[in-house]
Formats: structure tokens, C-alpha cells, sequence
């Protein structure tokens, strides 16, 4: 999941200082979304799955400039809230 991650962080640029969200807590939210898919691979390998595209999207959404980093905060904080659910 590296790699991914990286593009992320590489697309945010400079004003990132100035953002609600840093590029600490996008790489915090980024760690929990890879532990949480990670622990849901032991259980259901297709819920893992769909874990994973929804992360992908929403790193897509950033990497192609269709949110910015608050709204990329908010989407995987959602995506956390629904893993936890599961």
C-alpha cells in the first residue's frame, strides 16, 4: 500500500502546512485503513476487498485533483468509521 500512499502525499503540494488536514494525518489514516483491511482479510477476504476499493477511490479522487486534502481526511475518516462497523 506504499506506493499508492505515496502519490497521495506527492499531489498535495506546498500549502499542505496550511490545510485542517496534514500529511501526518492523511499517513495516520492511511496506516489504521491498511491495519483495519488487514484484520478483516482473517475474516472475510471479499469485505477486505471492497475495503480496498473504496480506499483506492478516494485516493484516485485526490491524486486527480477531484478533492483536496480536507475532503480526503473527511472521506477516509468516514471509510475508518464504516470499517470499524463491519
Amino acid at each position: 500500500m506504499g506506493l499508492p500512499a505515496a502519490a497521495v502525499l506527492a499531489c498535495m503540494g506546498s500549502g499542505l502546512a496550511q490545510a485542517a488536514c496534514t500529511q501526518n494525518d492523511i499517513k495516520l489514516k492511511y496506516t489504521e485503513i491498511g491495519q483495519l483491511i488487514q484484520a478483516e482479510m482473517a475474516g472475510s477476504l471479499s469485505n477486505a476487498q471492497a475495503m480496498m476499493t473504496q480506499m483506492h477511490m478516494i485516493q484516485d479522487q485526490m491524486t486527480t485533483g477531484e478533492i483536496n486534502s480536507d475532503q480526503f481526511c473527511r472521506q477516509y475518516d468516514a471509510l475508518i468509521r464504516e470499517m470499524k462497523t463491519r
